[in-house]
């Protein structure tokens, strides 16, 4: 989002449960950006894994003009970091 460099603030943590973040400061076209992660089993083999992404936009222009376009970015994103842990999980023994 235009960074070269961001530090994350862990807000919540919950071992197997839950891992929430917020960007310290600024996020490109947004005043506020942060995430939370959670995990829950759906059956014996399998686990429920829900994203919400958190974002202020600093003005009606990025509200209206540019998360129109950076919505579809960030769910891509996740998407791909999520088949990446997916991976990752699975060559694990």
């Amino acid at each position: 989002m235009g960074r070269t460099e961001v530090t994350e603030e862990i807000t919540e943590y919950t071992p197997q449960v839950a891992l929430s973040y917020v960007l310290d400061g600024p996020a490109g076209p947004f005043s506020t950006a942060g995430s939370k992660w959670s995990i829950a089993p759906a059956s014996m083999n399998s686990t429920v894994l829900t994203v919400e992404g958190i974002f202020t936009p600093r003005s009606w222009l990025s509200e209206f003009i540019v998360w129109p376009l950076a919505k579809p970015f960030l769910r891509r994103l996740t998407h791909r970091v999520i088949g990446e842990l997916e991976h990752f999980l699975i060559a694990v023994p």
